[in-house]
């Protein structure tokens, strides 16, 4: 009997040791079905702090944080000792368990009393129960470890600074910091911190990324924006010219005051420092695209280019920008070497789209503009023979085939007539053959999903245009059978082609493939909606409720 229970004992004692092995290296352990006192008081018992990740059912960066950071073992080992955990869903759906929402409440009190507007947002308790640290988004292993070690550091906890700050006793290095975490709970507050935390800061030294980015995300408050004003005002031009405060005129290119510098630096620069700006800021001059002052600037620097200088995409996407009309320089240099400019930008037919764009622009919107007032289609036999003797005949071609959608799709807008959908979706599929979108590119399918679904689901009434459509989502589903969009849109298709029974199958496979990859919920739920059209039968699409869902106007 006693040999009996020594093996037991150790039997136990292994089965002890296999499980404590387990907890330790399987992440992070959460507490199931306990509300906010009841974690608390396990915590005070335990002399542990109490990590509450509070997330909401259709966040992405909360799934991630379940897949990759919370499973990690490094996390769990650092938890199972120093922290007691647990996840509180904070939004409600029509699938909730009971578990989940026995702790509806428990969200509403979360959510109301710390503020919680973001997911993830994770709280930080002590063991006595009082809040000390607040953080949002997600986290690399790394950074949610260091993380944990901040909400267990009076010197880092959020609501600790909080209360420092507002004694008076907070240094300047940690005000920077609180502002930005602030932002979520009072922005007023945050916008109050961040103008504390420049005035403090003397005017050489504020040229850092932490400052700028400060700058950028408290840039609705007056006394932080007037800050960085006075701050770019002060810069000379080499000062102006790094990647950091151009970034921060990039951000904020909007603003009038942060405009007009802009301009006024661009002035300054000379032929070389100017296209150097472009190859490394190009979002910088690109966002200054309708501003007459910089289309000045640009066309001046456009005109002394030379041939040689077209070396980079930066510098062929900003002359194809900044080019309207086939009288200008950049469509000269585009026009006249279109190899070149293929090569530069890794793309077959980049030149002859640009020129394509110009050309429309010049030639054949005055003739849109009066066709509209006269109410009467362009003479397309004259538009073409125009541009074929003037450009090329290839850019007959396409000018006349892009005018004529331009046409259809005004004719269907303007007279709500269903009878211009079908020459339009003709002029959409002559797109696809003439431009070989279905061969020439993997990412053209995503347009062709485009006409497939916006014109030939929703509008088409034409078999023929139908079952061309169909067999084009057809190659996109075997290329792509990954892609539960592609999948519907085939299964619409098929559906209007009188296939029910086989569209039933691909929309199901759709809503399959959508729930495996973890897509948008509300992108998943159009599927199931079309399903469920599919099933009852009829021309769902045209219903009131299935437009208002799809945001078909």
């Amino acid at each position: 009997m006693k040999l009996r229970n020594r093996i037991n004992r150790s039997l136990l004692m292994s089965l002890f040791i296999i499980m404590a092995k387990q907890v330790v290296g399987q992440g992070i352990i959460f507490e199931k079905d306990k509300g906010i006192d009841q974690l608390l008081a396990q915590a005070k018992a335990e002399h542990k702090y109490l990590f509450v990740d509070c997330y909401a059912t259709w966040c992405g960066p909360c799934k991630r944080m379940d897949q990759e950071i919370y499973t990690d073992k490094r996390v769990g080992s650092l938890f199972a000792g120093q922290f007691i955990a647990a996840k509180i869903q904070m939004d409600r759906t029509a699938t909730d368990s009971p578990e989940i929402k026995y702790l509806y409440g428990t969200a509403s009190d979360l959510a109301k009393t710390y503020l919680i507007s973001a997911y993830p947002s994770f709280l930080f308790f002590d063991p006595e129960g009082k809040a000390v640290h607040k953080e949002i988004g997600y986290k690399t292993v790394e950074e949610f470890i260091k993380l944990a070690a901040d909400a267990r550091d009076p010197a880092k906890q959020y609501y600790s600074l909080l209360k420092k700050y507002q004694s008076g006793k907070l240094d300047t290095a940690e005000l920077k910091s609180l502002a930005k975490e602030a932002v979520w709970d009072d922005k007023i507050l945050a916008r109050k911190m961040a103008a504390d935390y420049l005035d403090r800061i003397p005017a050489d030294h504020l040229d850092s990324k932490d400052k700028l980015d400060l700058m950028i995300q408290m840039s609705d408050s007056p006394e932080v924006f007037a800050k960085t004003v006075d701050f770019l005002k002060h810069l000379s031009k080499a000062q102006l010219s790094t990647e950091l405060n151009l970034s921060l005129i990039e951000a904020l290119h909007t603003r009038r005051e942060i405009r007009d510098l802009a301009v006024n630096y661009m002035k300054q620069l000379n032929h070389n420092e100017f296209i150097a700006m472009i190859n490394t800021h190009e979002d910088l001059i690109n966002s200054f695209q309708k501003d007459p002052d910089v289309q000045q600037i640009a066309q001046m620097h456009i005109n002394r280019l030379a041939v040689q200088e077209l070396n980079t995409k930066a510098l062929v996407e900003f002359i194809t920008a900044f080019t309207e009309g086939t009288n200008e320089k950049g469509f000269r240099l585009v026009y006249d070497y279109p190899e070149r400019i293929n090569a530069v930008m890794g793309d077959n037919a980049y030149a002859e789209k640009a020129v394509t764009r110009i050309i429309s622009e010049t030639e054949f919107q005055p003739l849109f503009e009066q066709a509209k007032k006269s109410n009467a289609a362009p003479d397309w036999k004259l538009l073409h023979n125009h541009i074929a003797k003037k450009y090329a005949p290839k850019y007959a071609e396409m000018v006349e085939l892009n005018g004529k959608l331009n046409w259809y799709r005004y004719l269907t807008k303007t007279t709500g007539g269903d009878k211009y959908w079908t020459p339009y979706i003709a002029c959409r599929l002559e797109q696809i053959r003439k431009f070989r979108y279905d061969t020439v590119q993997n990412a053209s399918y995503f347009l062709i999903n485009q006409i497939a679904w916006t014109y030939g689901f929703i509008h088409a009434t034409d078999m023929a245009q139908l079952k061309a459509l169909a067999d084009y989502m057809k190659a996109a589903v075997d290329r792509h059978s990954d892609n539960y969009q592609y999948l519907d849109t085939y299964a619409c298709l098929l559906y209007k082609l009188g296939k029910i029974q086989e569209a039933i199958i691909w929309d199901k496979k759709a809503i399959q493939m959508g729930e495996d990859h973890q897509s948008p919920k509300d992108h998943v739920d159009m599927v199931r909606l079309n399903l469920s059209g599919m099933e009852k039968g009829g021309q769902f699409w045209l219903e009131k409720d299935w437009q208002q869902a799809n945001s078909i106007q």
